[in-house]
């Protein structure tokens, strides 16, 4: 079997979209030679990398595998893939090397996939072993307003997230949250309050004001 060629170079904690596609190729065939089959839900900056419409790299790829089966095989592939691929580790230490550029069920988003085709956009994948979806704007946006410490890299997701699922104020906010966080695991929901959310929202409009500031004179500062 031929194997899927990777990138030259592939900067751990800079994965772009070639080189996660490149990666999860490497896992599919992994699969493939087991006779095995899974699902990959995909979120976070990989899924937005992937969409290719306001992200150009992720630092990992987070995803959840339903198969518990394949979640075990798809840890040790991901080892393997990592060692043959000579991934460079320059942006960072890591704990293992699976976990460098493949982060796995690290949050249960089984009510999600029980309904995916509401949640989740199926990519084309040319290997059948593996199974590829990518989170929609509305969950994913969700998901991005549990971070209680948000990063400037956070709020330009945000934003671009709010643009994307058509969010315009601080009351589509919290209805895309009331909506979602049902669906979210009780344990990291339980810190948000959305209460706050249109003071946050006032810190999202800023930032996208001093964004469109930049963009037009890369000397501004922000207010």
């Amino acid at each position: 079997m031929e194997e899927t060629p990777l990138p030259s170079k592939i900067l751990v904690g800079h994965l772009t979209s070639a080189s996660i596609m490149a990666l999860l190729g490497r896992l599919a065939q992994g699969l493939e030679e087991k006779g095995a089959q899974a699902d990959l839900y995909i979120y976070g900056g990989a899924a937005l990398t992937l969409c290719g419409t306001f992200r150009n790299a992720a630092r990992d790829i987070d995803a959840y595998v339903p198969q518990e089966d394949s979640l075990k095989a798809m840890r040790m592939m991901a080892h393997n893939v990592s060692v043959s691929a000579g991934m460079d580790h320059s942006y960072g230490p890591f704990d293992n090397d699976y976990e460098s550029w493949l982060d796995l069920n690290t949050i249960s988003l089984e009510p999600m996939v029980a309904d995916a085709g509401k949640y989740f956009t199926t990519l084309p994948f040319k290997n059948a072993a593996l199974r590829l979806h990518t989170m929609k704007a509305e969950p994913q946006l969700a998901l991005k307003l549990l971070r209680m410490s948000p990063t400037p890299k956070d709020h330009d997701d945000i934003v671009n997230l709010c643009d994307a699922a058509g969010v315009h104020d601080a009351d589509r906010l919290m209805d895309v949250w009331l909506r979602h966080a049902p669906l979210l695991p009780a344990h990291v929901r339980e810190h948000v309050d959305p209460r706050l959310f249109r003071q946050q929202w006032m810190v999202y409009e800023l930032y996208k004001t001093n964004k469109a500031k930049r963009a037009i004179n890369p000397c501004a500062t922000a207010v």
